[in-house]
């Protein structure tokens, strides 16, 4: 496998299954993808594995967008998940938090995933770089937030960044079990992306 042909099946599949049966192929692209499969959540909002999560963040995005790093940060958006796992209370054996992982995550694809795909011949742009950091750092940001605050948070960002974020965010809440604040997050980042794509002054709201 190669970058391009990741990015290829990350922009067009149709299913998670689709995806599902490269995954062989795209753990032996990135090996740093070996910690998420198979990696029980054991959370009450995650019906899948950590792996089958972000596959399946991966499919709501909308298709072939032409943002290519949209899609890898979706792919490995919690992928510092495992180095953040705690217990929901004290010595609940139940359920897991995992309180840090957007940051964490950054940290692991920038310190190596990044390196890995250098050293297989891909060289991303400071620019690609840059956008990859700050989708994966910020992806869990607006939970439970009205939409002045949403749009307050993106005034540093141009449209397309802004947006693509907010995609990101109603794919990942779309690929949990759909409970209230999940459904919330989902209508105001809609509302958001409208607000932002209106042609408004939206940074002026």
């Amino acid at each position: 496998m190669t970058y391009q042909e990741l990015i290829r099946l990350l922009r067009t599949a149709t299913s998670a299954r689709q995806i599902d049966a490269k995954k062989n192929e795209i753990a032996k692209f990135l090996p740093q993808c070996t910690r998420m499969i198979g990696y029980d959540q054991n959370h009450p909002n995650h019906p899948y594995d950590l792996w089958g999560h972000c596959v399946h963040t991966v499919i709501a995005l909308p298709r072939n967008l032409e943002d290519d790093v949209l899609y890898l940060a979706a792919l490995l958006h919690d992928i510092g998940k495992p180095d953040c796992r705690t217990n929901i209370q004290p010595g609940d054996d139940l359920g897991k938090m995992y309180h840090g992982h957007p940051q964490k995550s950054a940290d692991i694809v920038m310190a190596e995933v990044v390196p890995e795909l250098r050293k297989k011949g891909c060289q991303l742009l400071a620019t690609e770089l840059d956008k990859l950091h700050f989708y994966i750092a910020h992806h869990d940001d607006h939970l439970d937030c009205a939409l002045p605050e949403v749009l307050d948070s993106l005034r540093n960002c141009d449209k397309e960044q802004a947006c693509n974020l907010l995609r990101l965010e109603i794919a990942d809440s779309k690929a949990h079990k759909l409970v209230p604040i999940m459904e919330k997050r989902i209508e105001v980042c809609n509302q958001a992306i409208e607000w932002i794509s209106s042609g408004s002054d939206w940074k002026m709201m």
